[in-house]
């Protein structure tokens, strides 16, 4: 599932509310999730609206954030706010954050899922 959440999208609760809507949902066909993106939210930043509902919605579903750098720097501020996450960690390897030379501020996140073959 991939996000964006628009950085003066105010609607903190609703956006959490229509996130867990649609993992609900999913979650009836699959066991299974990576959930990436902007979400404008920086896991850094201590108890604020967003962290809490953002540490909620990864406890109900399990997730654990892939990203541990920082992914949007500028001379005054260093966050983290493009994640990567998922219920089976330990399914991906060589997790990164990487400058791309497009913009000035953000960098690309990216991930490699392990894959088992079964002969």
């Amino acid at each position: 599932m991939s996000i964006y959440r628009p950085p003066l999208y105010n609607n903190i609760v609703g956006f959490f509310e229509g996130l867990t809507l649609c993992l609900s949902k999913a979650s009836t066909k699959y066991e299974n999730f990576i959930i990436m993106g902007d979400f404008n939210i920086d896991v850094n930043a201590g108890v604020r609206l967003g962290n809490i509902k953002l540490d909620e919605f990864k406890k109900l579903f399990n997730l654990t954030n892939l990203i541990k750098e920082y992914t949007y720097v500028t001379k005054d501020n260093k966050s983290t706010i493009d994640l990567i996450f998922t219920n089976r960690p330990l399914s991906f390897q060589k997790t990164k954050v990487s400058e791309t030379g497009l913009n000035d501020y953000h960098k690309l996140i990216s991930s490699f899922s392990k894959v088992i073959t079964l002969d």
